[in-house]
């Protein structure tokens, strides 16, 4: 089998069990399930995305559910071709929609009163929740934000469309620094914080090249969702913006690449405390 492929799991289920299955699969922090559904929909889709067959096919063995192959150069074209109705449910904590449809958005609200919204249009780019990277972020920082009291400090690197400053300012989270390189990537999450009502102040965008970037602050939380071999370059200043105790979160990695990151992390003196995989990242 070409090791080029990738491999979706996916299962259905009725909507009335969706709790148990939510439960049942997000206690296992190595893998990121994807629980798309409607409001009223009778069936919840379920899915996941392995570079190996083996992979894929425990996850069936445990779950049941089917397997479809993927040519991997289609990657991009499945992850990011969803349909606008589709939903991301993040824990039991927020919603991530693509659709800004009023009437969709009023639904959604009046089904889950209880969590967070978030609106992410697609045209919106550089990063709507879609992709697994980004919400693996969001699952990993959900859980992080049970643990830290309110008001905890966040320095979100790479930003892209602003969702996971906007996420965590949602989950408690400030004072949070939000930086980007690209001057459009600003624009798009300036547009982000109004969509979402932050409030002036609560969320600081600044357009920074991380290569030229030196640290001035700590954080107790430093979120990195950009290319691993940036990664590696700036690892020591990342180090340097971490509180004592601080959590470094590092997205972006592909599974081929997660070896030298891990290496980087060692050379200045932190641990990998847990680890997470979509698709090939």
């Amino acid at each position: 089998m070409s090791s080029s492929n990738l491999y979706r799991w996916h299962h259905q289920f009725p909507s009335r069990e969706l709790e148990a299955w939510e439960a049942r699969l997000n206690a296992d922090p190595e893998r990121t399930f994807i629980f798309s559904a409607s409001p009223g929909q009778v069936e919840v889709t379920v899915e996941a995305w392995c570079t190996e067959r083996t992979e894929a096919d425990a996850i069936k063995k445990e779950f049941g559910g089917r397997i479809t192959e993927v040519p991997d150069q289609n990657w991009a074209a499945v992850d990011g071709s969803a349909s606008r109705r589709r939903i991301i449910r993040i824990r039991d904590r927020m919603i991530v929609t693509l659709d800004d449809d009023p009437e969709f958005l009023a639904e959604l609200k009046e089904k889950w009163p209880e969590r967070h919204l978030l609106i992410f249009p697609p045209d919106m780019a550089f990063g709507t929740g879609d992709h697994g990277t980004t919400s693996t972020c969001l699952r990993f920082l959900t859980d992080l934000s049970r643990k830290l009291s309110p008001g905890w400090s966040l320095l979100d690197l790479g930003t892209g469309t602003g969702i996971l400053a906007i996420a965590e300012h949602r989950l408690g989270a400030g004072p949070i620094l939000a930086t980007d390189y690209d001057w459009r990537a600003l624009q798009v999450a300036e547009e982000g914080l109004l969509r979402h009502d932050i409030p002036t102040g609560s969320i600081e965008l600044r357009e920074e090249d991380v290569l030229e970037w030196t640290p001035t602050k700590t954080y107790d939380v430093v979120a990195a969702n950009i290319f691993s071999t940036v990664l590696v370059q700036i690892m020591t200043k990342l180090r340097k913006s971490l509180k004592p105790n601080g959590i470094l979160l590092l997205s972006g990695i592909l599974a081929t690449q997660r070896d030298e990151v891990v290496e980087a992390l060692e050379k200045v003196g932190m641990t990998v405390l847990r680890e997470g995989r979509a698709g090939k990242w």
